[in-house]
């Protein structure tokens, strides 16, 4: 037997057939399995589990809307510091 041990897995799709097999596969070897799935046919204990891999999935999405934003402002911060300073160039060269 392969030992998992203390090695992370995400699976999608963690309910159905092969997803539970799976994830029962890798907790028996002492991996640690967050997935996502529905809740259909789930022990508690993997419910707990489902939910906290939902939570997370949840916060990388902020997490990415987040960063999507702070590229978006930079980008117009950088564009704008740009095109001051070409103002400034062509007035000093005016004068």
């Amino acid at each position: 037997m392969e030992n998992l041990e203390n090695k992370k897995f995400l699976v999608t799709g963690g309910t159905g057939f092969f997803g539970k097999n799976f994830v029962r596969y890798v907790r028996e070897r002492g991996g640690i399995v967050d997935y996502f799935g529905s809740e259909y046919d789930l022990s508690d204990e993997s419910k707990a589990q489902y939910n906290r891999a939902n939570e997370l999935a949840g916060q990388l999405m902020r997490l990415d809307q987040q960063a999507n934003e702070l590229r978006f402002l930079a980008n117009n911060y950088i564009r704008f510091v740009i095109d001051e300073l070409e103002k400034d160039v062509d007035d000093n060269e005016e004068k």
